[in-house]
């Protein structure tokens, strides 16, 4: 008897510190310590969506912050501050963007 299946979702928690290779591009991981103050989950920086993937709506969520037009979570100002300045920049917008069209690397 052969089982098809039409989905799986995978869920995965990082849990080591250091670096990632997801799809081919190195990323840095971003610890993030949750409201209790203890490092609950691992997130790649730049994928300020959470979505697990580095792309192009991760650099326009980036841009759009940028210029003010969106106000970014705590969290997310975090995962996408690529200088690590304190904040999400048209420079970050520009490493994220650079990340998801493979021109750089992290």
């Amino acid at each position: 008897m052969k089982k098809i299946i039409k989905g799986l979702a995978v869920t995965c928690t990082l849990m080591a510190v250091g670096f990632v290779s997801f799809l081919g591009t190195t990323t840095e991981a971003a610890a993030v310590q949750n409201e209790a103050g203890h490092s609950a989950r691992y997130y790649i920086k730049g994928d300020i969506n959470m979505d697990g993937i580095i792309d192009l709506e991760d650099a326009q969520i980036a841009l759009k912050a940028a210029n003010g037009s969106i106000i970014l979570t705590d969290l997310e100002t975090k995962i996408g501050d690529m200088n690590n300045n304190g904040v999400v920049d048209h420079e970050d917008a520009q490493k994220i963007l650079r990340i998801a069209l493979k021109i750089d690397k992290n």
